[in-house]
């Protein structure tokens, strides 16, 4: 199966305070934004930087995107993330999850799937897909923070 999981290398631990939200965009306000820098994807949310938001959006054109600002007002400093409205999909054969709740191991039901999509595990945990082909796209750029694993 040409399929991989997108997977989150460098965790962060980030202290950010939620100030405001519009249907568009979500605005937090940290003093850590230099941790954000050292990575492009956050799992949690399908967060992405604003330069892995540029190579999805050619594989992703009709999806509405969640602007995730983060502000540093002392440094005035501010780091975007996007966050992805992903296919959720919900008609999984035969679906093998890790201890972590990862998927590990899944069987397509339909003839032409989505290039990138989301799968839910049984415990809540929620799983990004690439397909060979953006697998290949992110690997040959340099990327932070992130490892794709096939499945």
């Amino acid at each position: 199966m040409d399929y991989f999981v997108l997977e989150q290398t460098a965790f962060i631990a980030l202290n950010a305070v939620k100030t405001g939200e519009t249907k568009n965009a979500v605005l937090y306000k940290t003093s850590e934004i230099s941790k954000l820098l050292k990575i492009d994807y956050i799992y949690k949310g399908s967060l992405v930087s604003d330069r892995l938001k540029q190579l999805f959006e050619r594989y992703l054109p009709q999806n509405k995107w969640i602007m995730n600002g983060y502000v540093d007002i002392e440094s005035g400093i501010q780091e975007v993330f996007w966050q992805m409205d992903l296919f959720e999909y919900i008609q999984l054969k035969d679906a093998v999850f890790r201890n972590d709740g990862i998927v590990k191991k899944l069987s397509l039901s339909e003839d032409f799937p989505p290039v990138i999509f989301k799968v839910k595990s049984p415990r809540g945990v929620i799983s990004d897909i690439v397909h060979i082909s953006v697998a290949e796209s992110l690997l040959r750029r340099k990327y932070y923070g992130l490892k794709l694993t096939r499945l």
